[in-house]
């Protein structure tokens, strides 16, 4: 993989030419998606809700993924976990053949978990390298507010 620098930054950009990393699994899950659609265009009358939240949570938990990548330092990856949803129903409409509304709630749960799953995660390593109580004013977050005053006002 090649790394650029941005202009006017210490920080690389990881990955195949930088921004062009992080538009194929965009590319490819906008690709996917559309073909769902022409294959199950009923879904988007008769269930437009749940087929528009697939494609809103998995852009959305591939756009959180790869900020924290870039902020990280990381590479982007090519394919998200998240991104097996549309597949499964492109492949159940192709090949399988079961009721593809079942298909897609189905696929709409697994994105759900996988999304929660990212945001636990996301809090739970937030709250330890701050050192605070994300949900509540406990004594933990008192001191470590405290030390970070305390730190403030040293500089």
């Amino acid at each position: 993989m090649k790394k650029s620098k941005q202009a006017g930054s210490h920080r690389e950009i990881v990955g195949y030419d930088g921004a062009i990393s992080a538009l194929i699994p965009m590319g490819a899950h906008a690709v996917m998606f559309a073909f769902y659609y022409l294959l199950c265009p009923a879904l988007n009358t008769n269930h437009a809700v749940a087929f528009l939240s697939v494609y809103g949570l998995i852009g959305s938990y591939m756009q959180t993924r790869m900020v924290f990548a870039r902020i990280c330092g990381t590479t982007i990856p090519p394919y998200f976990v998240i991104m097996a949803a549309v597949p499964l129903g492109i492949i159940n409409k192709l090949i399988i053949g079961m009721n593809d509304a079942f298909v897609l709630y189905v696929g709409l749960l697994f994105v759900i978990v996988l999304y929660a799953h990212m945001g636990y995660h996301i809090i739970r390593e937030m709250q330890a390298v701050l050192k605070i109580n994300a949900f509540g004013m406990g004594p933990k977050n008192i001191e470590a507010w405290n030390e970070r005053m305390k730190e403030l006002k040293k500089q």
